[in-house]
Protein backbone atom coordinates (compact mmCIF):
# COMPACT_ATOMS: atom_id res chain seq x y z
CA UNK A 1 0.00 0.00 0.00
CA UNK A 2 2.83 2.66 0.52
CA UNK A 3 3.88 2.01 -2.77
CA UNK A 4 0.17 2.84 -4.11
CA UNK A 5 0.89 5.84 -2.35
CA UNK A 6 4.32 6.78 -3.92
CA UNK A 7 2.30 6.15 -7.61
CA UNK A 8 -1.11 7.75 -7.13
CA UNK A 9 -0.52 11.21 -9.06
CA UNK A 10 0.67 8.51 -11.96
CA UNK A 11 -3.38 6.74 -11.86
CA UNK A 12 -5.04 9.98 -11.32
CA UNK A 13 -2.97 11.76 -14.56
CA UNK A 14 -4.60 8.58 -16.45
CA UNK A 15 -7.86 10.43 -16.57
CA UNK A 16 -6.06 13.40 -18.04
CA UNK A 17 -5.97 11.35 -21.25
CA UNK A 18 -10.25 10.52 -21.24
CA UNK A 19 -11.28 13.11 -23.40
CA UNK A 20 -14.65 12.30 -23.31
CA UNK A 21 -14.89 11.67 -19.34
CA UNK A 22 -14.95 13.91 -16.78
CA UNK A 23 -13.52 13.22 -13.55
CA UNK A 24 -13.47 14.75 -10.09
CA UNK A 25 -12.65 14.69 -6.34
CA UNK A 26 -14.79 16.49 -3.69
CA UNK A 27 -13.95 17.78 0.25
CA UNK A 28 -16.98 16.97 2.51
CA UNK A 29 -17.65 20.74 1.90
CA UNK A 30 -17.96 20.78 -1.77
CA UNK A 31 -14.97 21.95 -2.92
CA UNK A 32 -13.22 20.39 -5.59
CA UNK A 33 -9.64 18.89 -4.86
CA UNK A 34 -8.70 17.30 -7.96
CA UNK A 35 -10.51 17.54 -11.63
CA UNK A 36 -9.10 16.74 -15.00
CA UNK A 37 -8.71 17.96 -18.29
CA UNK A 38 -12.03 17.15 -19.56
CA UNK A 39 -13.43 18.50 -16.25
CA UNK A 40 -11.41 21.80 -17.13
CA UNK A 41 -12.27 22.44 -20.79
CA UNK A 42 -15.82 21.56 -20.44
CA UNK A 43 -15.98 24.23 -17.91
CA UNK A 44 -13.48 26.55 -19.85
CA UNK A 45 -10.92 26.76 -17.08
CA UNK A 46 -7.65 28.01 -17.67
CA UNK A 47 -5.59 24.82 -16.44
CA UNK A 48 -6.90 21.96 -14.03
CA UNK A 49 -5.45 23.63 -10.82
CA UNK A 50 -7.57 26.65 -11.16
CA UNK A 51 -11.10 24.00 -10.41
CA UNK A 52 -9.47 23.16 -6.80
CA UNK A 53 -11.26 25.31 -3.98
CA UNK A 54 -14.10 26.08 -6.35
CA UNK A 55 -17.37 24.91 -5.92
CA UNK A 56 -20.56 24.19 -8.23
CA UNK A 57 -22.03 27.40 -7.21
CA UNK A 58 -18.79 29.34 -8.93
CA UNK A 59 -18.66 26.99 -12.11
CA UNK A 60 -22.60 26.49 -12.78
CA UNK A 61 -26.05 27.86 -12.78
CA UNK A 62 -27.58 28.12 -9.48
CA UNK A 63 -29.75 25.50 -10.34
CA UNK A 64 -27.75 23.61 -11.53
CA UNK A 65 -25.33 24.02 -8.41
CA UNK A 66 -28.52 22.94 -6.13
CA UNK A 67 -29.04 19.58 -7.40
CA UNK A 68 -24.93 19.11 -8.01
CA UNK A 69 -24.93 19.65 -3.87
CA UNK A 70 -27.85 17.76 -3.56
CA UNK A 71 -26.12 14.59 -4.97
CA UNK A 72 -23.19 15.24 -2.82
CA UNK A 73 -25.05 15.05 0.76
CA UNK A 74 -26.75 11.87 -0.28
CA UNK A 75 -23.26 10.71 -1.12
CA UNK A 76 -21.70 12.05 1.93
CA UNK A 77 -24.38 9.90 4.00
CA UNK A 78 -23.36 6.82 1.94
CA UNK A 79 -25.35 6.77 -0.96
CA UNK A 80 -24.06 6.24 -5.09
CA UNK A 81 -25.26 7.31 -8.06
CA UNK A 82 -24.53 4.68 -10.99
CA UNK A 83 -24.91 5.10 -14.43
CA UNK A 84 -27.08 8.05 -14.52
CA UNK A 85 -28.53 9.35 -17.87
CA UNK A 86 -28.47 12.90 -17.50
CA UNK A 87 -28.32 16.29 -19.35
CA UNK A 88 -24.62 17.99 -18.38
CA UNK A 89 -23.82 22.26 -19.17
CA UNK A 90 -20.88 23.80 -20.40
CA UNK A 91 -19.39 26.58 -19.43
CA UNK A 92 -21.43 28.14 -22.76
CA UNK A 93 -24.31 26.84 -21.16
CA UNK A 94 -24.82 24.18 -23.98
CA UNK A 95 -26.21 20.93 -22.37
CA UNK A 96 -25.52 17.61 -23.76
CA UNK A 97 -26.52 13.80 -22.66
CA UNK A 98 -23.74 11.96 -20.24
CA UNK A 99 -23.90 8.88 -18.03
CA UNK A 100 -22.86 10.02 -14.07
CA UNK A 101 -21.61 7.75 -11.27
CA UNK A 102 -20.25 9.28 -7.74
CA UNK A 103 -19.24 7.52 -4.59
CA UNK A 104 -18.23 8.57 -1.56
CA UNK A 105 -14.26 8.56 -0.27
CA UNK A 106 -13.37 6.93 2.66
CA UNK A 107 -10.00 7.55 4.95
CA UNK A 108 -8.31 4.89 7.15
CA UNK A 109 -11.21 4.80 9.88
CA UNK A 110 -13.42 4.07 6.90
CA UNK A 111 -15.05 7.96 7.72
CA UNK A 112 -16.65 9.12 4.14
CA UNK A 113 -14.44 12.59 3.78
CA UNK A 114 -15.44 13.64 0.30
CA UNK A 115 -16.78 12.97 -3.03
CA UNK A 116 -15.68 11.33 -6.38
CA UNK A 117 -17.18 11.20 -9.91
CA UNK A 118 -17.39 10.76 -13.19
CA UNK A 119 -19.46 11.55 -16.45
CA UNK A 120 -19.21 10.03 -19.61
CA UNK A 121 -20.31 11.79 -22.65
CA UNK A 122 -23.32 9.94 -24.82
CA UNK A 123 -23.76 9.73 -28.48
CA UNK A 124 -26.42 12.06 -29.29
CA UNK A 125 -30.51 11.04 -27.89
CA UNK A 126 -31.12 10.24 -31.97
CA UNK A 127 -28.32 7.81 -32.51
CA UNK A 128 -28.67 4.51 -32.68
CA UNK A 129 -26.75 3.27 -29.66
CA UNK A 130 -27.82 5.79 -27.10
CA UNK A 131 -28.26 3.74 -24.00
CA UNK A 132 -32.05 4.51 -23.60
CA UNK A 133 -33.49 3.81 -26.81
CA UNK A 134 -37.17 3.30 -25.44
CA UNK A 135 -37.31 6.60 -24.12
CA UNK A 136 -35.83 8.21 -26.73
CA UNK A 137 -38.91 9.27 -28.56
CA UNK A 138 -40.44 11.04 -25.21
CA UNK A 139 -37.05 12.70 -24.43
CA UNK A 140 -36.51 14.00 -27.88
CA UNK A 141 -40.45 15.32 -27.80
CA UNK A 142 -39.60 17.12 -24.33
CA UNK A 143 -36.25 18.61 -25.52
CA UNK A 144 -37.94 20.12 -29.00
CA UNK A 145 -41.39 21.46 -27.49
CA UNK A 146 -40.48 22.32 -23.78
CA UNK A 147 -43.35 24.34 -23.63
CA UNK A 148 -45.62 22.15 -23.92
CA UNK A 149 -47.72 21.43 -21.07
CA UNK A 150 -46.54 17.06 -20.77
CA UNK A 151 -48.81 14.77 -18.73
CA UNK A 152 -46.90 11.63 -18.18
CA UNK A 153 -49.14 9.78 -19.96
CA UNK A 154 -48.83 11.95 -23.18
CA UNK A 155 -44.90 11.26 -22.88
CA UNK A 156 -45.51 7.26 -22.31
CA UNK A 157 -47.70 7.14 -26.05
CA UNK A 158 -44.60 8.48 -27.35
CA UNK A 159 -42.75 5.51 -25.87
CA UNK A 160 -44.93 3.09 -26.27
CA UNK A 161 -45.29 2.02 -22.54
CA UNK A 162 -47.77 2.05 -20.40
CA UNK A 163 -47.72 5.08 -17.76
CA UNK A 164 -46.30 2.47 -15.27
CA UNK A 165 -43.62 1.32 -17.29
CA UNK A 166 -42.73 4.75 -18.36
CA UNK A 167 -42.31 6.23 -14.68
CA UNK A 168 -40.31 2.89 -13.98
CA UNK A 169 -37.89 3.23 -17.27
CA UNK A 170 -37.47 6.94 -16.59
CA UNK A 171 -36.80 7.00 -12.50
CA UNK A 172 -34.54 3.80 -13.72
CA UNK A 173 -32.15 5.19 -16.00
CA UNK A 174 -32.51 9.49 -15.15
CA UNK A 175 -33.10 8.44 -11.24
CA UNK A 176 -35.56 11.90 -11.40
CA UNK A 177 -39.27 11.85 -12.14
CA UNK A 178 -40.15 12.72 -15.93
CA UNK A 179 -41.71 16.22 -14.69
CA UNK A 180 -38.62 16.96 -12.64
CA UNK A 181 -36.86 16.24 -15.58
CA UNK A 182 -39.22 18.27 -18.04
CA UNK A 183 -38.30 21.13 -15.37
CA UNK A 184 -34.60 21.03 -15.53
CA UNK A 185 -34.66 20.97 -19.32
CA UNK A 186 -36.69 24.01 -19.21
CA UNK A 187 -34.49 25.86 -17.04
CA UNK A 188 -31.39 24.34 -19.08
CA UNK A 189 -33.13 26.09 -22.46
CA UNK A 190 -33.59 29.37 -20.59
CA UNK A 191 -30.81 29.65 -19.15
CA UNK A 192 -28.89 29.00 -23.00
CA UNK A 193 -31.11 31.07 -24.52
CA UNK A 194 -30.39 33.81 -21.99
CA UNK A 195 -26.64 33.69 -22.42
CA UNK A 196 -27.03 33.07 -26.03
CA UNK A 197 -29.57 35.28 -27.87
CA UNK A 198 -30.87 38.70 -27.34
CA UNK A 199 -34.50 37.78 -26.54
CA UNK A 200 -36.35 39.83 -23.46
CA UNK A 201 -37.29 37.47 -20.20
CA UNK A 202 -40.64 37.26 -21.13
CA UNK A 203 -40.17 35.29 -24.20
CA UNK A 204 -37.61 33.15 -23.07
CA UNK A 205 -39.69 32.05 -20.30
CA UNK A 206 -42.64 31.50 -23.09
CA UNK A 207 -40.69 29.29 -25.42
CA UNK A 208 -39.19 27.04 -22.51
CA UNK A 209 -43.12 26.89 -20.67
CA UNK A 210 -42.72 29.41 -17.73
CA UNK A 211 -46.20 30.64 -17.66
Amino acid sequence: MKDFVLYKKDVESLFDYLDDTQFWIKDKHGYYLKVNRAFQINYSLASVEDAVGLDDFDISPPWLAEDFRADDQRVLQGKRVINRIELVGGFDMSTRWFRTSKLPVHNKQREIVATTGVTQLLPGLLAADFPIPRLRSALSAMQQKPSLAWTNGELARHSGLSVSAFERSFRRHLQISPMQFLKRLRLSQAAAALVRTEQQIAEIAEECGFC
